[in-house]
Parts: C-alpha cells; structure tokens; sequence
C-alpha cells in the first residue's frame, strides 16, 4: 500500500510503502481512487492552524504527531471488509 504522508511539519510529503492492512471487527478496506485534499490539510501539512493575531493552535496539541497521512475526502472501492461490517457490498 502506497501513501504519501507528512513526516515532518512543514516539509515536503514522503513516499511510504506499508503491508496492506486486513480490517477488523466493522472496518472496511478502501482502494482508494480519489482523494480531496482542502484547505485543513493545508494546516496539518504545516503542522499547526493560524489563528490570526499571532497565535496558532499546533496539531500536537490535539495529540496528532507525524507520520500523517492527508485527505478525508477519498473515493474507491471497498475490496474487503472485517467480519462485522453488515451489509457492505464488497466491489
């Protein structure tokens, strides 16, 4: 599985290679085909969102530390699904 992930604040995005997880319990496994990045991932990448005024509220105050992959708007295929995800169409 290919994801492309903040590994320090502020820096360019890094290639990760990881083991393609099997879902447990309720969860689902996505081939994701799309995804949205908006402007919150804009602050994540930076580590931190600007309040204005001077101040800024850092990630790691909401306990969010690197390595962090982006994006909350995926579209894919669901490809598998733990055994107590009910009535989720595999396809």
């Amino acid at each position: 599985m290919i994801s492309y992930d903040v590994t320090d604040w502020g820096k360019p995005l890094q290639k990760a290679l990881r083991d393609t997880p099997s879902p447990q319990g309720t969860e689902v496994l996505v081939r994701v085909k799309y995804c949205g990045v908006c402007h919150s991932d804009v602050h994540i990448r930076d580590g931190y969102f600007d309040l204005g005024g001077g101040k800024k509220f850092h990630m790691s105050q909401r306990g969010m530390n690197p390595p962090v992959t982006m994006g909350h708007e995926p579209l894919g295929t669901v490809v598998s699904a733990g055994p107590q995800a009910q009535n989720v169409p595999i396809g």
